[in-house]
Formats: structure tokens, sequence, C-alpha cells
């Protein structure tokens, strides 16, 4: 879309004037998308209007001077900014704050233009080399573009009327804090707040005028306020010491060097609390989970265009060692496939053949397979995890190279429902014979013959979405092999994302015997079983599940008539030997996962959303 003047800028200052004339000048990036530059003075001695006219000439035309004679402050300001009858859209920033290019804004408003939902956008913020802050500094640690609860206000743009409908900043605030409860308001509208990291905006702190003792007072006040507004009862009362608690904490164990401001911040409470609560519109109980899920688990964004073009829009990866007969079979299936297919990644895991030298890839592929090749064999776990980790799309398709597909609405289905609901993180689905006749029942990841939610995929052949495989860590390479998707699963769970199982159409599973080995086998099962137990289960569901996963082996090992004598020895030796980093690296799931994930074993819950397509 060409360029047109559809954008207001706005800054508030106040004593800062060359860190406003270089927040000014930077804007000559964005050209003619900018039709005014509204500056908010707020009682600056002396006034900017004579430190403005520094300004070049292309941008001095469009500046525009609103003077605040009372410090009213800088949300007062920002309210002045947007509320003018002028442009669609409008680009907050602070004073010592600046543009390092265009693109990136052009590219926001561009998004806004095509998606009437999202109510703002955020950008990461970057030092004066261009560098990125901290990930714990940004608005999400988040490295791909997603949803978040609330961006912070240095830098972000707006749409105008999404604003005006939430009521715009709340004035009463004076300072800090004002974009929590406008993001608040945006939630209960519907509207989404995007978080763009790969768009950096230099934010250079500038000292003058900053106080910390205000700074923490004003939060901590401004804090326990959002609590008044927003939280439902009983949480409001219950979570009010915990804010009160963070203006100790703030000042790094020495609160009293600002003692009388925590009884600043009591008596403020006392006098703006009445009006908070005449004015209260608490969230539900069901917002307020989806304001902490999208704080702990943002999920992927992608622009509706890119979603609604389905072509190669996956990346397909598949494992190998020593199966080229089986890999070709593979292969070949993708054709089914094939308008989906951005690229196909085959990690040779130190075949005696190299992938590379064979004649496996069908003509329909060529140019679009890459072959990661291991010299020494790793398993099938760590070329999973290259795959994704160098796939360049959000969609993967994770296949065994002895699995094919037979119908293509299989992996169109599992885009369906990844396109329509971010909640999902993989999509699984059953295996066939040949003749493409299903397993029995109990050989899949359900029981069900329905759409349904489970609580793991079996890994033959499944879907999952980049971006959260990559947030909860991916498989755990320890593992090497087996049982893998279990415990990802897992933690997937716990993160708030869901599986779905999509029994129909099957994929064949032939199970190549090249390279299986059934003592090998059951030792990593059950050694990973034990294992997933020690890195995330509580702890004392752990010390009952233990014991019984290994007694299981015994069970399992007469049962199959394995021949493996000092098989439970060697797991047991296992776990001993990983030991310390099972100590480090540790994070016991809650017991409310461990209650979902028994759920959804027991029920298979239907699932419905984006299968009406």
């Amino acid at each position: 879309m060409p360029d047109r003047a559809r954008l207001t800028v706005g800054v508030t200052t106040r004593n800062r004037p060359a860190s406003l004339l270089r927040c000014l000048e930077s804007l000559a990036v964005l050209g003619d998308l900018v039709a005014e530059i509204v500056v908010v003075d707020d009682s600056s001695s002396p006034p900017v209007r004579d430190a403005l006219a520094a300004l070049s000439r292309d941008v001095a035309g469009k500046v525009v001077v609103i003077e605040q004679r009372h410090d009213e402050g800088y949300i007062v300001g920002r309210n002045s900014i947007v509320r003018r009858p002028a442009n669609p859209y409008v680009l907050l920033l602070d004073d010592d704050a600046y543009l390092l290019e265009g693109g990136g804004v052009r590219e926001a408003v561009a998004v806004m233009d095509g998606h009437g939902e999202i109510g703002a956008i955020a950008f990461g913020q970057a030092g004066a080399d261009g560098q990125p802050w901290p990930a714990s500094m940004q608005p999400s640690t988040r490295t791909y573009r997603c949803r978040i609860p609330a961006f912070i206000g240095f830098a972000h743009l707006l749409r105008r009327s999404t604003f005006e409908e939430a009521g715009g900043y709340r004035e009463s605030l004076h300072f800090y804090g004002e974009e929590k409860h406008l993001c608040a308001r945006f939630l209960q509208m519907g509207a989404v707040v995007l978080y763009m990291p790969d768009v950096l905006v230099a934010h250079v702190p500038d000292p003058a005028t900053r106080s910390v003792t205000r700074y923490v007072r004003y939060v901590v006040r401004n804090d326990c306020l959002f609590s008044a507004h927003y939280d439902p009862w009983p949480f409001m009362v219950l979570s009010l010491p915990v804010r009160l608690g963070r203006f100790f904490s703030m000042h790094r164990g020495r609160p009293l060097e600002d003692l009388a401001g925590f009884f600043w911040i009591l008596r403020e409470l006392a006098r703006e609390y009445p009006r908070a609560l005449a004015a209260r519109r608490p969230l539900r109980w069901s917002e307020l989970r989806a304001w902490r899920r999208l704080r702990r688990q943002p999920p992927a964004w992608s622009r509706r265009g890119e979603e609604a073009s389905r072509s190669c829009n996956i990346t397909v990866g598949i494992t190998t060692r020593d199966r080229h007969s089986s890999l070709r079979n593979c292969l070949a299936s993708l054709s089914l496939i094939g308008e989906f297919i951005a690229e196909v990644i085959v990690v040779d895991d130190a075949s005696e053949a190299p992938v590379a030298a064979s004649s496996v890839i069908p003509p329909e592929l060529a140019g679009r397979v890459r072959i990661i090749r291991h010299d020494d064999a790793r398993g099938n776990i760590a070329g999973r995890n290259a795959i994704v980790v160098n796939a360049r799309t959000d969609y993967v398709l994770l296949s065994d190279d002895d699995a094919y597909f037979i119908d293509g609405d299989t992996v169109r289905r599992g885009l369906d429902v990844l396109d329509a609901d971010a909640a999902v993180a993989a999509v699984g689905f059953a295996m066939a014979a040949p003749d493409g006749t299903p397993w029995p029942a109990r050989m899949q990841a359900a029981p069900a013959s329905y759409a349904c939610l489970i609580p793991a995929y079996i890994g033959f052949s499944h879907l999952v979405r980049r971006s959260a495989f990559l947030e909860v860590g991916g498989y755990r390479s320890l593992f090497v092999r087996h049982g893998e998707e279990k415990e990802c699963c897992l933690r997937l769970l716990d993160a708030g994302y869901e599986i779905v199982y999509l029994p129909d159409p099957p994929v064949v599973h032939v199970g190549d015997p090249v390279g299986r080995n059934t003592a090998r086998y059951l030792r990593f099962v059950i050694r990973n079983d034990c294992l997933g137990a020690l890195f995330n289960e509580p702890f004392l569901m752990m010390l009952v599940t233990v014991p019984r996963r290994l007694l299981r082996y015994v069970h399992m090992r007469r049962a199959g008539s394995v021949k493996d004598r000092w098989g439970l020895v060697w797991i047991v030796g296992e776990l001993v030997r990983l030991a310390p980093r099972i100590a480090r690296e540790r994070r016991a799931v809650r017991w409310a996962t461990i209650l979902r994930w028994q759920q959804l074993r027991r029920e298979s819950p239907p699932y419905q959303v984006a299968l009406g397509r």
C-alpha cells in the first residue's frame, strides 16, 4: 500500500530539549506517512518552542505544540494527542526514544490496516547502538511476534478509535502504569495487543526529571489501583498486601530510605479507593486467566494474509538412519501436500550410505530439500530438535521415515486447527496399516474416533507450532530416543497449550525393522518415563510413581520375553548418573496440570474449533 498521511506522532516532554530534538528528527524516516507531529510541552522551563527552531524544515513543518502550564503530567498529554480528530493511527513516543529506521513502523501501520481487532502494537527497546535491551526488560521475553497482555509506553502504535472506545488513559494515575489499565479494558473489549520484537526503537533514558522515589511510589500506588478497578472479588482483597509489599522489594533492601513513601501510598489509596470502586469494571475470571496466559505464554501471531494463503507455510522434518527405502516412500507421499511445503529438512543420523549420495529425493521436491548430516549417531530426538530450530516457518510437520501419507486432508485439517486456534501447540494423527486400515484403538494416541483433546500425541507423525515448541524448550535431547513426546506435551499443557488428535484420515506407519532393538527400546522407554517424572512431577507424586515405573520394566520384559537381565540395573545407573542434571533442571508442573492430564487421558473431550469450516 503506498504511503499516505494517516499517522499522528505524539511526544510529551518536560525539560529535555536535546532528547526531544533527537526524537523529532528521527521521524524523518517515516516520510509522507506522518500527517502531523504533536508535541505536548508539560510546563518546561524554558518552553520548548525556542528549541524547536533547530528542527529541519521537513520535520518542523508538521509540528504542532500543545502547552500544559500546570504540570498536568504526560498521561494527560497523551490523551490530548490521541483525541485530536485527525488520523486513524497514533504513534506515541517518549521524548528520550527515537526511531532507528522507518520500515518497521510502516509495517506496523500496514498490520493495523489489515487487522481491525488490533488496538495497539508494542515495539522492542534498543540502545543507542541498535542492540536490543535484555529480554527481561522488553514487553515480552519472546523473540517472535506474539500477543501480549500489555505494552510498554516508551513507543507504541495505537488505533485511535479503539483507544477512544476504551476511554483513553486513566488520568488519575498521573505517572506510570497507565498502559496496563488501558490494556485491561482492551482485553474486555476483545481488542488485541501485538508485540513486534523485530521492530526496534532506541530508548536512551534521559536523567532529567527522573526520580526513583517518585517512580516506586507511583508504580506501587497505581498497581494497587489496578487491582481495585479490575481484579475479581475476592482476589482484589487478597492481592493488595502483595502489591503493597512490592514497595519494599523495589527499594532493594533499603525501604527505610523512603519510609514516608509507603505512608504516602496508603494515604493516596484511602483517597482514591472510593472513586476506583465506584468506577470498578472487574475482569471476569476467564479474562483474568486469559491475561495471565498471555503474560506466561504469549501465542505466536501472523498476519491474516499469511494464514489465509496455504502456499508454502510448513516445514516437513524427517529423521532417518539407514532406511533409504522407507525414506523414499515417505518423501514421495509429500506430493499430496506439496502446495503447503516451504522446505523439507532431512536429518541423516549417521547413515552408513549418506542420504545426500542416494537417489531418494523425488523430482517434485527438487530445490526444497535440505539435508543435515550427523557424522555420529545422536538419536531421532536431537534430529527433531535440529529440524525445528532450523525451520523457517511456524508450523513444522515431523514424521518418522517409515511413515507416509495417503490423504492430503490429514495435514489440511491439522493446519485448519493451528490457524484458527492459537491455544493449540500440536496436532497428532492416527496410525494405519499400508492398506489404510487404522491400527487398533488401544495403540493410538486416544481411543476416540472423533477429533478430541489429548494429553500427548504419538511422534510418528505430528504437526507442531514452532514458537510453542521452542517456548517450552523442545524435546529433551538427553532422552536420545523414545518417550520425548509425552514429556514435552506435559510441559506444553503446563504452559497453557492444548494438544489435538485428528483420527481421520490416518497416516500409514509401517514400522521398518532396520535399526530397531527390542531390549534397547524397553530400556529407553522406562528410563525416559522415570526421567519425565523426575524432571516434571510434583515431589510427592514423583516419590510414588518412579518406583512404579521401574517395576513396570520387570512386567514389560516378562510379557515380551525380552532377554536383558541387566536392563533394570542400567536404568537405575542412568538415573543416578543424571541426578545432578535433574537437580539443576527440575521444574515441577502444577497439580492442576496433572489433574488436567489425567482428565484428558480418561475422557478424550471432543474438539470442535475450526473443524466445521
